[in-house]
């Protein structure tokens, strides 16, 4: 099973796949930035899934910090976010290109911090 969010953004910026004879996913909302849904594995297993490719313009990113922060109004429950955000928590998860960028890394942290949510160490490889 998939979902995208194609209609929303061009090119299509996210395309979810998922097994269903081991996963449940039902999106809920779709964005240019976003797909948010509802995923579980059982009845007592689920949890809110966001998956984030935030643009690359600050002006255009502003509006998936908006849609988030709505987001976060109507859940109590486990919720996972991720994705590639355009932006960074601190200077050392910046590799290569331009020095790193304070307000990109304002972006980040002032959400997390407003919307109490808070960063799990990821393992693997951190740059692809």
């Amino acid at each position: 099973m998939s979902c995208h969010n194609f209609s929303s953004s061009s090119p299509g910026r996210i395309w979810l796949k998922w097994n269903v004879d081991t996963i449940n996913f039902m999106p809920m909302y779709t964005s240019s930035q976003l797909i948010h849904g509802m995923l579980s594995s059982s009845p007592a297993n689920m949890f809110a899934l966001t998956v984030v490719y935030a643009a690359n313009s600050l002006a255009v990113r502003v509006e998936m910090w908006e849609q988030l922060f709505r987001l976060a109004e109507g859940i109590n429950f486990p919720w996972i976010i991720m994705g590639d955000f355009n932006c960074y928590k601190d200077a050392k998860e910046k590799y290569s290109g331009s020095i790193p960028n304070h307000s990109r890394m304002n972006e980040l942290n002032t959400w997390m911090f407003e919307s109490r949510s808070f960063d799990l160490a990821s393992t693997g490889l951190k740059f692809s």
